[in-house]
Protein backbone atom coordinates (compact mmCIF):
# COMPACT_ATOMS: atom_id res chain seq x y z
CA UNK A 1 0.00 0.00 0.00
CA UNK A 2 1.31 3.45 -0.90
CA UNK A 3 1.21 5.77 2.09
CA UNK A 4 2.91 8.82 0.61
CA UNK A 5 0.36 10.78 -1.50
CA UNK A 6 3.13 12.47 -3.48
CA UNK A 7 4.44 9.07 -4.51
CA UNK A 8 1.00 7.90 -5.60
CA UNK A 9 0.36 11.03 -7.66
CA UNK A 10 3.82 10.75 -9.24
CA UNK A 11 3.07 7.17 -10.31
CA UNK A 12 -0.27 8.19 -11.83
CA UNK A 13 1.33 11.19 -13.52
CA UNK A 14 4.01 9.00 -15.09
CA UNK A 15 1.39 6.49 -16.24
CA UNK A 16 -0.75 9.15 -17.88
CA UNK A 17 2.13 10.89 -19.64
CA UNK A 18 3.89 7.75 -20.88
CA UNK A 19 3.37 7.40 -24.64
CA UNK A 20 2.78 3.65 -24.45
CA UNK A 21 0.10 4.10 -21.76
CA UNK A 22 -2.30 5.76 -24.21
CA UNK A 23 -1.69 3.05 -26.79
CA UNK A 24 -2.18 0.33 -24.20
CA UNK A 25 -5.25 2.01 -22.74
CA UNK A 26 -6.78 2.44 -26.20
CA UNK A 27 -6.06 -1.22 -27.04
CA UNK A 28 -7.50 -2.37 -23.73
CA UNK A 29 -10.69 -0.33 -24.18
CA UNK A 30 -11.11 -1.69 -27.72
CA UNK A 31 -10.58 -5.24 -26.42
CA UNK A 32 -13.22 -4.71 -23.71
CA UNK A 33 -15.71 -3.22 -26.17
CA UNK A 34 -15.37 -6.20 -28.53
CA UNK A 35 -15.45 -8.72 -25.68
CA UNK A 36 -18.54 -7.21 -24.10
CA UNK A 37 -20.32 -6.87 -27.45
CA UNK A 38 -19.71 -10.57 -28.19
CA UNK A 39 -20.89 -11.57 -24.70
CA UNK A 40 -24.04 -9.49 -25.06
CA UNK A 41 -24.97 -10.59 -28.58
CA UNK A 42 -23.84 -14.22 -28.55
CA UNK A 43 -24.12 -14.97 -24.83
CA UNK A 44 -27.38 -13.22 -23.97
CA UNK A 45 -29.26 -11.63 -26.85
CA UNK A 46 -29.23 -14.63 -29.19
CA UNK A 47 -30.23 -17.05 -26.40
CA UNK A 48 -32.83 -14.54 -25.15
CA UNK A 49 -34.44 -14.53 -28.60
CA UNK A 50 -34.33 -18.32 -28.80
CA UNK A 51 -35.34 -19.34 -25.27
CA UNK A 52 -36.89 -16.46 -23.32
CA UNK A 53 -38.82 -14.44 -25.87
CA UNK A 54 -41.00 -17.43 -26.91
CA UNK A 55 -42.00 -17.78 -23.24
CA UNK A 56 -43.37 -14.22 -23.25
CA UNK A 57 -40.33 -12.35 -21.91
CA UNK A 58 -39.57 -8.89 -23.26
CA UNK A 59 -36.28 -7.02 -23.49
CA UNK A 60 -34.57 -4.26 -25.45
CA UNK A 61 -31.07 -4.68 -26.79
CA UNK A 62 -28.95 -2.35 -24.65
CA UNK A 63 -26.72 0.23 -26.34
CA UNK A 64 -24.25 0.12 -23.46
CA UNK A 65 -23.67 -1.02 -19.93
CA UNK A 66 -23.23 -4.51 -18.54
CA UNK A 67 -26.81 -5.71 -18.13
CA UNK A 68 -29.77 -7.01 -20.08
CA UNK A 69 -33.05 -6.20 -18.37
CA UNK A 70 -35.71 -8.84 -19.01
CA UNK A 71 -39.40 -8.35 -18.29
CA UNK A 72 -40.87 -11.65 -17.21
CA UNK A 73 -44.05 -13.03 -18.80
CA UNK A 74 -47.40 -11.86 -17.41
CA UNK A 75 -48.28 -13.16 -13.93
CA UNK A 76 -44.69 -14.23 -13.24
CA UNK A 77 -42.49 -12.59 -10.63
CA UNK A 78 -38.80 -12.88 -9.96
CA UNK A 79 -39.72 -14.37 -6.58
CA UNK A 80 -41.46 -17.31 -8.29
CA UNK A 81 -38.56 -17.74 -10.71
CA UNK A 82 -35.99 -17.72 -7.91
CA UNK A 83 -38.06 -20.27 -5.99
CA UNK A 84 -38.08 -22.64 -8.98
CA UNK A 85 -34.33 -22.13 -9.43
CA UNK A 86 -33.88 -23.10 -5.77
CA UNK A 87 -36.30 -26.04 -5.83
CA UNK A 88 -34.81 -27.55 -8.98
CA UNK A 89 -31.22 -26.66 -8.06
CA UNK A 90 -30.65 -25.02 -11.43
CA UNK A 91 -27.47 -23.26 -10.36
CA UNK A 92 -28.23 -19.87 -11.87
CA UNK A 93 -29.02 -16.52 -10.30
CA UNK A 94 -30.55 -13.28 -11.50
CA UNK A 95 -30.46 -9.73 -10.22
CA UNK A 96 -33.92 -8.70 -9.11
CA UNK A 97 -35.89 -6.67 -6.62
CA UNK A 98 -35.83 -3.21 -5.07
CA UNK A 99 -32.04 -3.12 -5.02
CA UNK A 100 -32.01 -2.37 -8.75
CA UNK A 101 -34.58 0.44 -8.78
CA UNK A 102 -34.40 4.09 -7.76
CA UNK A 103 -35.03 4.36 -4.01
CA UNK A 104 -38.02 6.42 -2.92
CA UNK A 105 -39.79 6.16 -6.27
CA UNK A 106 -43.05 4.22 -6.41
CA UNK A 107 -42.53 1.62 -9.13
CA UNK A 108 -45.68 -0.30 -8.27
CA UNK A 109 -45.08 -4.00 -8.82
CA UNK A 110 -42.58 -3.36 -11.64
CA UNK A 111 -39.67 -4.42 -9.45
CA UNK A 112 -41.26 -7.85 -9.19
CA UNK A 113 -41.56 -8.43 -12.93
CA UNK A 114 -38.01 -7.73 -14.14
CA UNK A 115 -34.72 -9.59 -13.83
CA UNK A 116 -31.30 -8.19 -14.58
CA UNK A 117 -28.78 -10.36 -16.41
CA UNK A 118 -25.12 -9.37 -16.21
CA UNK A 119 -22.73 -10.12 -19.07
CA UNK A 120 -19.65 -8.33 -17.72
CA UNK A 121 -18.00 -11.26 -15.98
CA UNK A 122 -19.05 -14.44 -17.74
CA UNK A 123 -18.02 -16.26 -20.89
CA UNK A 124 -20.38 -16.66 -23.84
CA UNK A 125 -20.83 -20.35 -23.01
CA UNK A 126 -21.71 -19.64 -19.35
CA UNK A 127 -24.16 -16.93 -20.40
CA UNK A 128 -25.89 -19.24 -22.88
CA UNK A 129 -26.12 -21.94 -20.24
CA UNK A 130 -27.56 -19.45 -17.74
CA UNK A 131 -30.26 -18.31 -20.19
CA UNK A 132 -31.30 -21.92 -20.82
CA UNK A 133 -31.52 -22.52 -17.06
CA UNK A 134 -33.50 -19.32 -16.56
CA UNK A 135 -35.89 -20.44 -19.30
CA UNK A 136 -36.37 -23.76 -17.47
CA UNK A 137 -37.22 -21.92 -14.26
CA UNK A 138 -39.75 -19.76 -16.10
CA UNK A 139 -41.24 -22.88 -17.72
CA UNK A 140 -41.67 -24.41 -14.25
CA UNK A 141 -43.53 -21.27 -13.08
CA UNK A 142 -45.73 -21.32 -16.19
CA UNK A 143 -46.51 -25.02 -15.61
CA UNK A 144 -47.46 -24.29 -12.00
CA UNK A 145 -49.78 -21.48 -13.16
CA UNK A 146 -51.34 -23.78 -15.77
CA UNK A 147 -51.90 -26.45 -13.12
CA UNK A 148 -53.49 -23.91 -10.76
CA UNK A 149 -55.72 -22.62 -13.57
CA UNK A 150 -56.84 -26.16 -14.44
CA UNK A 151 -57.90 -26.93 -10.88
Amino acid sequence: MITNPATASQIISEMLTASDFHVNLHNHVQFLRVTLRVRLHQGLWGPYLRYLMPLGCKAHLPAGGYFLWVKLPPRITHIQVKEQIRQHELGVNVGAGDLFFVPGVNHGDTHLTFVRLCFAHYSVDKLREAVVLLAKAIEYVIAAHDQDDAS
